[in-house]
């Protein structure tokens, strides 16, 4: 035990803390107007999109506080003293056209295109750990080590383009089919770069912007209908071209002494993304729904040189790795069958009675970067399942929830600064677990 504090940790500035509290405030509005002509075989939508929004963060963190004596009295009035101010100020507005024109009965063309300017404005301050909060005899010059207001503005044209053919009825019919569409796309799509407002350090390289991202991206597929309507089939595959990706990275500043390690955005040279979805849900029989999904995602960097080892900091070129946060392999499936209970008594007590099962596979993902083997998640199978019982006109739910049967260990968000104090953290979810759901509706 101690009568001195050990840490004081503040979120909403002021007191203890100089400066403003900590806040959030976002505006967006929209306006659009919807046509159509040559007797509906033209229709189009155009429209003007805006946004703004201010944040503002005000941590500060003070430990071993009034224990030490110093020469410089009240200047120096902690063991160790940090606080991070940042404040950013968005705004971007849009312009955007989109029309369908429908061919013939079965074929139809889409074309539209989006005008976006996108303003990113930071100002941060950082007083890091273990320096005086005032330089000796100068109370008005504060020792700062990140004392900066940045902004910048982001401009692009991304236009997009589509073409659907729908299967006349003479030919789905014969295949036990209801609807079937084909369809292809293009699109070019944009990210407005910024600034690394939840940087924690004073590097240099954590004050300077981030690019924007653009892509380019494929699809074709088609979606179907079938078997009086009792099935739903749909299958995509895609491709998409990225150039100055944004990728979270661990990044270590040499330039500075002594070195210091931070999470930053940073711009990757190019990814490429390729992959195929399919889903399929069905009701075979009155009651019984089956749903699934299965992915299959390759996403890989087609030059990085400007990435780091996680762990030495040396310079490396990712290309050829896999992007990180991304399995390439999800599966689902699911099912339930409702039954009537034909409940003796009152009959706001009659209701269904649902079971449901759930699968879930989601194949090998790497966190951060590769050589961090601790937070490589192997392939996991989660099982969940559900039973619920749905009364008084549908409008009160009773459920019992068993999740995670198999008890899997699996974990999700992590977080890694091996340089610095050489841990990664894992944050597992949870293990087995039951619990009853009651809700109603009003």
């Amino acid at each position: 035990m101690t009568q001195f504090p050990v840490a004081i940790l503040s979120t909403a500035g002021g007191g203890e803390f100089d400066g403003e509290t900590s806040f959030q405030r976002q505006i967006q509005a929209e306006g659009l107007v919807n046509a159509s002509a040559l007797d509906g075989r033209l229709n189009f939508v155009t429209g003007v999109f805006s946004f703004w929004e201010e944040a503002r963060e005000n941590m500060g963190f003070r430990f071993f506080a009034n224990t030490l004596s110093n020469p410089f009295g009240d200047l120096v009035r902690a063991l160790g003293f940090s606080q991070n101010f940042a404040q950013t100020d968005n705004w971007d507005w849009a312009i955007y056209g989109q029309g369908t024109f429908n061919v013939t009965d079965w074929a139809s063309i889409t074309a539209g295109i989006r005008y976006t300017e996108e303003k990113k404005g930071l100002i941060r301050t950082l007083v890091e750990p273990f320096q005086p909060m005032m330089m000796p005899g100068d109370q008005e010059n504060p020792q700062i080590p990140v004392n900066f207001d940045k902004s910048a503005i982001f401009t692009d044209w991304t236009p997009m383009a589509s073409l659907a053919l729908t299967a006349p009825d003479a030919w789905v019919e014969p295949i036990y089919l209801d609807h079937l569409m084909g369809y292809f796309t293009y699109a070019e799509g944009f990210r407005g770069g910024g600034f690394n407002g939840g940087a924690r350090t004073s590097s240099p390289i954590a004050t300077e912007p981030f690019k924007p991202e653009f892509i380019n991206s494929y699809e074709i597929g088609f979606k179907s209908i079938g078997v009086e309507r009792r099935m739903a089939l749909n299958v995509a595959a895609f491709y998409a071209e990225r150039k100055d990706q944004q990728v979270p990275q661990i990044t270590t500043d040499e330039s500075v002494f002594p070195p210091v390690t931070d999470v930053l955005t940073r711009n990757a040279g190019e990814s490429t993304t390729k992959g195929v979805e399919i889903e399929l849900n069905g009701q075979p029989v009155e009651g019984l729904l089956i749903d699934s999904s299965m992915g299959y995602l390759d996403a890989k960097f087609n030059g990085f040189p400007g990435a780091q080892n996680a762990i030495t900091g040396e310079p490396l070129d990712r290309e050829g790795e896999a992007l990180p946060f991304v399995p390439k392999w999800q599966t689902h499936l699911g099912a339930q069958y409702s039954i009537e209970v034909p409940f003796p008594g009152p009959r706001w007590l009659q209701g269904w009675l649902t079971p449901r099962i759930d699968w879930t596979f989601v194949g090998r993902t790497v966190n951060w970067a590769p050589e961090l083997f601790q937070l490589v998640q192997e392939p996991r199978q989660i099982v969940n399942f559900r039973l619920s019982y749905d009364f008084n006109d549908d409008r009160t739910q009773v459920a019992f929830l068993a999740n995670n049967l198999a008890d899997e260990t699996y974990f999700i968000e992590s977080t890694a600064i091996p340089r610095v104090t050489g841990v990664v953290t894992r944050y597992y979810e949870p293990p087995r677990w039951f619990a009853v759901e009651i809700s109603q509706r009003f």
